[in-house]
């Protein structure tokens, strides 16, 4: 039986978490003005869990997190984001059979298809492990790991990039050089800078994640 303090504050995450999911998003409006992530007309729905940022983390302090910022937002020929924006454009125009199966295969957004972002990295150690039989302690220990450091880094990630809310590089890829369609795996309603994706990657190889 689960003491009843521990059971009134799981409750309260629960609700905590509810409230963040649903009510706050409905009221969040995102920033306006240059380089700014705003919904479009092909993507009409509200920004993704744009308050996760403030959810209690379980070891990292999530305020005391940040990254180095992109290079300023600028329309400018001779600027390194422009630059960046060229080659990405470049690269993807057309895109490659090999570019378009990393794309797929990295995706985690296809309901269906492909893994969800976290359930990719728990496959990914449940296949380490049946490769590499541990004890049972240290499955357990690498399973404890594992989430605990993704619950986290998406606690960090999510207000890191809503700190800065830069618009996503298809939709400055259109508006500058006039590109018509839109990115070939599915457009997540949130700003871009620091993917989960690779986020949870390097947490994954992190040295301290290894337990053996």
């Amino acid at each position: 039986m689960l003491p009843m303090p521990f059971i009134c504050g799981l409750q309260k995450t629960i609700r905590g978490i509810r409230l963040i999911c649903t009510t706050l998003i409905k009221e969040y409006a995102p920033p306006t003005g240059p380089g700014k992530w705003q919904p479009d007309e092909e993507h009409p729905m509200p920004a993704l869990l744009p308050h996760w940022g403030k959810v209690r983390t379980f070891v990292v302090d999530s305020t005391k997190y940040s990254v180095t910022p992109l290079a300023p937002y600028t329309t400018d020929h001779n600027s390194v984001y422009y630059s960046q924006a060229l080659e990405l454009f470049t690269i993807s125009a057309p895109l490659s059979y090999e570019n378009k199966w990393i794309a797929e295969f990295w995706s985690d957004d296809v309901r269906g298809l492909t893994f969800t972002p976290s359930g990719r990295w728990i496959s990914i150690l449940n296949q380490f492990l049946a490769q590499n039989p541990p004890s049972k302690e240290k499955a357990v220990e690498a399973y404890f790991k594992m989430g605990i450091a993704m619950s986290d880094a998406l606690v960090a990630c999510w207000g890191v990039k809503y700190k800065y809310n830069l618009e996503r590089p298809e939709a400055y890829i259109r508006k500058i050089f006039m590109m018509t369609g839109g990115p070939f795996t599915i457009h997540p309603t949130f700003p871009v800078i620091l993917p989960g994706t690779a986020l949870w990657a390097g947490l994954f190889f992190h040295p301290h994640f290894l337990v053996w």
